[in-house]
């Protein structure tokens, strides 16, 4: 903004700086013009006392040379002045060529910045939906090749045939179903699509050195390697579709943020007002700048508890991170331990029968299931208290925000409460101070009119009829006056003034009741607007806080969906024969209303983007045409005043024409006056006169068209007769000269006055025109950089 303020000024002053020294240039050239002809002059002048001196020469002779001269001189200044008119038309037309070129080009650069602004969001929509789609076939995916994998575990335990085999895979599978399946499901509602981490293996615990002997165990070791083997390829793959979700998260996320910063901008940039600022009372400043501080103190104190919320959420999620990470290594340490303990069994100890492990084997496998069970059931209750202790927490932080927003919203009303009653005290107040004014003002009206009755004399008769037409006089310009000010508010009525009489009482300025009205209707409008902007400040506020509450709700609306989502009951794991299709059932009953709660949320996330997507066209819209209605009449506006301006050459043409018309009819008139003398001397003597008479009005003339610039060349105008005796200046042509030049004084003092008015005019309006473009792209900028931050 102050760059360009100071471009500005540095142009404006460039500008003004060319002109000077144009005017410079051209005020010099006009006094050496001027310094040149004096020069002639005195030779002229010289020539002619050498000339009285001799004998006169016949008129005759001198006459024609006389003629052929002011034809010379009256064609030269015919072609000065035509030449000058041409060069005046070529600057105007090329001043005005660079205005429509520069309203063209403004107009070009709006029309692209608002292409580009479209193209840009079409393109984020499309990005958008591709990113949509790209979710649903990773999903697809995903869910196929778990779909594939636990095909192909079942088809590698059908291969399986003996009996002894077949009852210990039978147990295993069964084991593993149970603990696996439960748990799994378990941690996604709990974690919201965090890391599954891998079951961990469990050691095994053997009571006799000779059970370690057995030939099932090499089978046992074999099998359970390659359930290892799928499980760790499983859980690499739910890494990887969980990182992706995760990011996908975050990004949506980011947009959503995005969204609602541009929404508080937006909603900031409202509350700008364009309008130019009035003056206000000291107390109305005060007020809006506590406003203004207060309104700070909000944000300031909202983006706090923003941010303090994120950090404790982000410290939640890292704690859920550390925790999966060391199960994770707690697994491969239990793995690798396993697989040492198996080689050296196999090398140190040979096999024993299988009819003597057979039943430590069903004691370890028992032993191993409840330890797993106990320590599973205390990991669950550890992960549930954590995440009771969030919940706990955020409600508690929301809790506390309604509470304080509560607390300022009845605060803010008190607030208002008490400054509408204090102004409805004021204006009481006020309105009582006006009546007694008006019953004061309107007794000393009827005592006047009582006075003004008892006058019946003429002169008195004539002072009252002068003073009641001065009283119009002055009223009608303060009332026009009172229309400027208070745009358009009521006129009130005309007041009747006091009398002025010649008692020392009396003599008080008949204005003084006028005067006072108009300054109580002053304060009046002021009140008036006063009232109007407090009434569209509570409106923005009611707006603001309505706005806030959506936000809220919103927000609210969230936080119960997601702890719906982490409430999810927990049920201990039933037997395998009498409850496997009951816990399929539930199985498939959960996923599917995870499934619908997760397009639902998708559906509303959608329909908020194309709400608020669809504000935004809208703004587009309005701004569009608000800008595209500027154009138009400020193109309006440029063709009345060619239109005037045309009109107004035309009448200055026209007025020159008469005033030569009347200048000739004069010099006519004065021509035929000088033949009527016929005394040689005075032949003689009017001669000499024309003859210098038209060698000095011709180089004023010159001066004249130099100065003013295709101004009126005024008719010649004849001069006083200079003559050294004191017989010659009594003659009738001396009145005649001193009657032209005060006219022709008085139309160059007329059209003077004019021009310069004109040119304050058109001054002012390109001043206004110029302050109103810089304003308009000074706020486009700023709402540019305000949408980019």
């Amino acid at each position: 903004m102050e760059e360009e303020k100071e471009k500005a000024k540095k142009l404006a002053e460039e500008k003004k700086l060319k002109e000077d020294e144009e005017k410079k240039k051209k005020e010099n050239e006009a006094k050496k013009r001027r310094d040149e002809l004096l020069v002639k002059k005195k030779d002229e002048e010289g020539k002619k006392k050498d000339v009285k001196e001799e004998p006169p020469k016949k008129l005759d002779d001198s006459k024609k040379d006389d003629d052929e001269k002011r034809k010379k001189e009256r064609e030269e200044a015919l072609k000065k002045r035509r030449e000058a008119e041409e060069k005046a038309k070529a600057e105007a037309d090329e001043a005005k060529a660079k205005m429509d070129e520069l309203a063209r080009k403004r107009k070009e650069s709006a029309q692209k910045k608002i292409d580009d602004e479209q193209k840009r969001k079409q393109e984020e929509e499309e990005k958008r939906k591709k990113s949509l789609e790209e979710k649903k076939l990773a999903e697809q995916k995903a869910n196929e090749e778990a779909e594939a994998a636990r095909k192909k575990a079942l088809e590698e335990q059908k291969e399986v045939d003996t009996g002894v085999k077949k009852f210990v895979l039978e147990d295993e599978r069964t084991k593993d179903v149970k603990e696996d399946l439960p748990t799994q499901f378990e941690k996604l509602e709990k974690t919201k699509l965090q890391e599954i981490p891998a079951k961990q293996p469990k050691e095994e615990e053997t009571k006799t050195p000779e059970t370690k002997k057995e030939p099932m165990s090499l089978m046992k070791k074999k099998m359970e390697e390659e359930k290892e083997k799928a499980k760790k390829l499983a859980e690499e793959k739910k890494l990887k579709e969980d990182e992706e979700k995760k990011k996908k998260e975050n990004e949506a996320k980011k947009r959503r943020d995005e969204l609602l910063a541009k929404k508080k901008d937006d909603e900031g940039k409202k509350d700008v007002k364009e309008e130019p600022p009035k003056k206000l009372d000291d107390s109305k400043k005060d007020d809006d700048e506590k406003r203004k501080k207060e309104r700070e103190e909000a944000i300031r104190k909202r983006r706090e508890a923003e941010e303090k919320a994120k950090a404790e959420a982000d410290e939640a999620k890292a704690k859920m991170d550390e925790l999966a990470r060391k199960r994770k290594e707690r697994d491969e340490l239990l793995a690798k331990k396993k697989d040492d303990e198996g080689k050296k069994d196999v090398k140190e100890e040979p096999p024993k029968k299988l009819d003597d492990s057979k039943k430590d084997d069903d004691e370890k496998r028992k032993k191993e299931r409840e330890e797993a069970i106990r320590k599973r059931r205390e990991a669950e209750e550890k992960a549930k208290a954590e995440a009771d202790e969030a919940k706990a927490k955020m409600d508690e932080l929301a809790r506390k925000r309604k509470e304080s927003a509560q607390k300022k919203i009845d605060d803010e009303q008190k607030r208002k409460q008490e400054e509408e009653e204090k102004r409805k005290k004021s204006l009481e107040e006020k309105k009582l101070a006006e009546q007694k004014a008006n019953e004061e003002a309107e007794a000393a009206r009827k005592k006047a009119l009582e006075e003004q009755k008892e006058v019946d004399t003429g002169v008195k008769k004539f002072v009252l009829e002068d003073e009641r037409t001065k009283d119009v006089k002055e009223d009608l310009p303060t009332q026009f006056e009172k229309l400027e000010k208070t745009k358009l508010e009521e006129i009130p009525a005309k007041q009747p003034k006091e009398e002025e009489t010649k008692t020392p009482e009396t003599k008080k300025e008949p204005m003084s009741l006028m005067k006072k009205k108009m300054e109580e209707e002053k304060e009046k409008a002021k009140k008036l607007a006063e009232e109007k902007k407090l009434k569209e400040d509570e409106e923005k506020k009611k707006k603001e806080n309505e706005a806030k509450k959506r936000r809220d709700e919103l927000l609210a609306k969230k936080k119960d969906e997601e702890g719906k989502k982490k409430d999810v009951k927990e049920e201990p794991p039933k037997k395998l024969d009498d409850s496997k299709k009951d816990d399929d059932e539930k199985r498939k009953k959960e996923r599917e209303e995870a499934l619908k709660k997760r397009r639902e949320a998708e559906e509303k996330s959608k329909a908020e983007a194309d709400e608020a997507k669809a504000k935004m066209d809208e703004l587009a819209r309005k701004r569009k045409e608000s800008a595209q209605k500027k154009i138009d009449d400020e193109q309006k506006r440029k063709q009345e005043e060619e239109e005037k301006r045309k009109k107004s050459l035309e009448e200055k043409k026209l007025a020159e024409q008469k005033a030569n018309e009347e200048a000739e009819a004069a010099r006519k008139k004065a021509l035929e006056e000088q033949k009527e003398v016929d005394t040689g001397v005075k032949k003689f003597v009017l001669e000499d006169e024309r003859i210098k008479d038209v060698k000095e009005d011709l180089p004023t003339q010159f001066e004249k068209l130099e100065k003013t610039k295709l101004e009126e060349i005024p008719a010649k105008q004849p001069k006083e007769e200079e003559t050294k005796t004191p017989e010659t200046k009594k003659e009738p042509m001396s009145l005649m000269k001193k009657k032209m030049e005060e006219e022709k004084e008085k139309a160059k003092k007329l059209a003077e006055e004019k021009k310069l008015k004109e040119d304050e005019e058109k001054k002012k309006k390109e001043m206004k025109l110029r302050r109103g473009e810089m304003n308009y792209w000074l706020r486009r900028r700023m709402r540019k950089e305000r949408r980019k931050t």
